[in-house]
């Protein structure tokens, strides 16, 4: 029996991987497994899952290029173990050979030093002093030789996501750093201690006997000990990055305590959705001190912090470039667990998707599938307040107004409005005004939240070359640029009838429809209101769908455990509204209508005195519960050796908790199983889902159609539902309003395709 039969199939890829038993698996969009290292010896297993060639995974359904149907019959003697071979940062690689011992090491012919550990027949060491290119290592042992070609990188990036946004305020100095300056903020490595105190924040700790009474503490072999941490600050692809983990040592030593790690790694996602062209902050608190007491290790950086750069592509190559960093200094990670909520949960869900193989579960709380499908409705809230205000729209009142936006509350649309309609505002940047001054409250953000200096933002009269803080520019390499040399915005509300389910509904009148479509309108590319509809290129579109903005099923993302957690905040016109966990799960379904077999749905009531600000930082109130459901999950699939395919492994293995559950406000499980949510009961009748404006002017629950397929008001008279028969001069008023026709939603959307490929490149 092979090892491959003991550890099952790596969890994703179009490429074949061969463990050195030679026994074919998929692994993870050319990945290495994060399963043992020569190291640290993990329990687990005693292999590596080694890369039989360069390449890029493509999504199931795709055409792959030759590279990607490329494969092997051949074990590669030599691989990289810390990232893939084309994707080396900072000068330094950790590789391994297919030996009990190595003889020499070779970089582009000039032999090297290299310590290298062995464990049950396979060698790993580091290769440090890479230059910045192209370059081969060959490695030669027992009468063997093996040549691997690598490609390093800058620590400071770019690696994928291609040309760098600017950089143009640092805060390596409030991470305890040192001063930097832009455009590269770099600042030299540091670790710290500190504690956890008892408003869960982390403080430094420069003495073991100035730890307060009140700090929060850990049970240790039975002994309630201080929450003492050891945090390591540095920067790595320009983001200041921190890894945190419980120190047991008793002495505050610099060391990594790695017999107290418990091979497991939990990658944070702060929240929020901004493009503040700085180095930016940490939105979130700190890590579960029950996790920390498990052994569990933390990692995140603040280009991991949405607020500061809403780019998932971004996110996804920092995580990259600090996990690289971790497995090198520490050992590989057994499994990787995503950790975060709000914009954080955007992060995990797009990173899983096109990024496999960088985190093995994800727990997005108070999620959202994506920033771009929802980028709609949350600009339509904008327009809706603009025309509520008007005199066209001020005689609807709060219960007409929460009919057409769709929301439980009308203070949803307020929300949206107040806080990240900003991100379509060029000349905006940071939090959005409802929660500007409560942000001061996150640790590193004291002294306000960092923006581009004046004299360097945008201005149409002023400085029209300066940066534009929005959404699309983020996303620059994405959707390219126009005429003017602005990013490309993949915005549009053309054809979409405002308002139809209230009025199928009865509770506005045909004329208040008419008049509110009629005069809705849009918003210009520098965010004034203007009186047309905006319309976004198909080809803009196309880049959405087709690079993975949009959360897709048959991809990546069907392949690894999620547990999503929506905390009910819908009556208090929290923008983390309740529907958007049902959102992805109604994108993810079977095509006999069947809920994924690795994706779940947790609901857990709101705490009275919980913020805002909860939600992006991820704060569910169950943390811990939900870490180590994820790490018994994935681990099960790892070691599951019988032979199945992953989806039947992911269904097999998974804990008896990882199912549709809800929780009171104390995190206490009050009903689970598979159907809770169909039937009524606890889990149900108190959480009504509820839409957004789009899904009131007829999107369907999943919610992912940007730019919708149109049709002549004449077919939709017959095909849509307007509440009653309409009269030959309502049909004309329809025609006059909209003579390029309304939305079908029942239609595909323009530009809506399948994601092409996964690691793709931005170059």
């Amino acid at each position: 029996m092979g090892l491959s039969d003991v550890l099952g199939p790596c969890s994703y890829g179009a490429t074949v991987f061969l463990w050195h038993d030679g026994s074919d698996v998929d692994c993870p969009g050319g990945y290495i497994a994060a399963m043992p290292t020569g190291l640290r010896p993990i329990a687990l297993a005693t292999t590596l899952c080694v890369l039989a060639v360069a390449c890029t995974s493509t999504d199931g359904n795709a055409e792959s290029t030759g590279a990607d149907q490329a494969s092997t019959a051949e074990i590669e003697f030599v691989s990289t173990v810390s990232t893939r071979p084309e994707m080396v940062t900072g000068g330094d690689v950790l590789i391994s050979a297919q030996s009990e011992s190595v003889d020499s090491v070779a970089v582009d012919g000039e032999e090297v030093d290299v310590e290298f550990t062995s464990t049950d027949g396979v060698s790993t060491g580091l290769v440090t002093g890479l230059a910045e290119g192209e370059s081969s290592i060959e490695v030669h042992a027992d009468d063997e030789t093996g040549t691997l070609d690598v490609i390093n990188h800058p620590s400071n990036g770019p690696v994928f996501s291609g040309e760098r946004i600017a950089m143009t305020v640092c805060t390596t100095d409030r991470f305890g750093l040192g001063e930097s300056d832009p455009p590269e903020c770099a600042a030299p490595d540091r670790v710290s201690h500190g504690y956890v105190d008892s408003d869960n924040r982390v403080q430094e700790l420069d003495n073991l006997a100035d730890i307060p009474d009140d700090a929060a503490t850990v049970d240790i072999d039975g002994t309630a000990e201080p929450a003492v941490l050891r945090i390591e600050r540095g920067v790595l692809n320009r983001a200041v990055y921190e890894i945190i983990s419980l120190d047991t040592t008793g002495d505050l030593s610099e060391d990594f305590d790695s017999d107290h790690w418990n091979d497991r790694l939990v990658y944070r996602f702060g929240g929020g959705c901004g493009t503040t062209f700085g180095q930016g902050f940490m939105m979130m608190g700190a890590p579960s001190t029950a996790l920390l007491a498990d052994g569990y290790a933390f990692a995140s950086s603040t280009l991991n912090t949405f607020q500061v750069q809403c780019n998932d592509i971004l996110s996804a190559e920092t995580t990259m470039v600090v996990k690289e960093h971790f497995v090198e200094q520490y050992g590989v990670p057994a499994v990787t667990i995503g950790s975060g909520g709000s914009g954080g949960a955007i992060q995990q869900i797009l990173i899983a998707q096109n990024y496999p193989g960088l985190l093995d579960a994800i727990g997005p709380t108070v999620p959202f599938p994506d920033a771009a499908s929802i980028a709609p409705g949350v600009t339509d809230c904008a327009l809706m307040a603009n025309y509520y205000d008007s005199d066209e729209g001020s005689g609807l009142d709060a219960e007409q107004q929460t009919a057409i936006n769709g929301h439980l509350s009308p203070l949803t649309c307020l929300a949206w409005d107040e806080t990240f309609v900003p991100n379509v505002d060029p000349a905006k940047c940071g939090l959005g005004e409802r929660i500007g001054d409560t942000a001061k409250s996150i640790p590193g953000l004291e002294d306000g939240i960092p923006e581009p200096p004046q004299d360097q933002m945008y201005n149409p009269q002023t400085n029209p070359g300066g940066v534009r803080c929005t959404f699309q520019e983020s996303y620059v390499n994405v959707y390219g640029t126009d005429a003017e040399g602005f990013a490309n915005r993949p915005l549009d509300n053309f054809g979409v009838q405002y308002g139809l389910q209230a009025l199928a509904g009865g509770k506005i009148s045909f004329q208040e429809f008419m008049q509110l479509n009629e005069n809705i309108g849009g918003m210009d590319i520098d965010a004034n209101f203007v009186s047309d509809r905006m319309e976004a290129s198909g080809q803009s579109m196309e880049a959405t769908y087709l690079t993975g903005r949009v959360a897709q099923t048959d991809t990546p993302l069907n392949d690894v455990p999620i547990i999503t957690v929506n905390i009910y905040t819908d009556p208090d016109g929290d923008i983390h509204d309740r529907f958007r966990m049902f959102s992805l799960n109604e994108r993810l379904l079977s095509e006999d209508g069947e809920q994924a077999p690795n994706y779940v749905m947790w609901t857990k009531a709101k705490k009275p005195d919980s913020t805002l600000l909860d939600g992006f930082a991820g704060g569910a109130g169950i943390d811990t519960i939900l870490t180590r459901t994820l790490d018994e999950w994935a681990t099960a699939i790892k070691v599951d050796s019988s032979g199945e395919s992953l989806a039947e492994k992911i269904a097999n293995n998974a804990p008896g908790n990882a199912v549709n559950s809800c929780f009171d406000a104390e995190g206490e499980l009050e009903e689970s199983g598979s159907d809770v949510y169909e039937e009524p009961g606890p889990c149900s009748d108190p959480y009504p889902i509820m839409g957004d404006p789009r899904t009131v002017a007829g999107a369907p629950l999943s919610n992912d159609i940007g730019k919708c397929a149109v049709i002549p008001v004449s077919d939709a008279v017959d095909s849509l539902d307007y509440g009653t028969d309409l009269s030959e001069d309502q049909v004309a008023e329809l025609e006059r309003v909209f003579p390029g026709g309304v939305c079908d939603f029942t239609q595909t959307g323009v530009g809506q395709v399948q994601m092409e490929t996964t690691w793709r490149s931005y170059d």
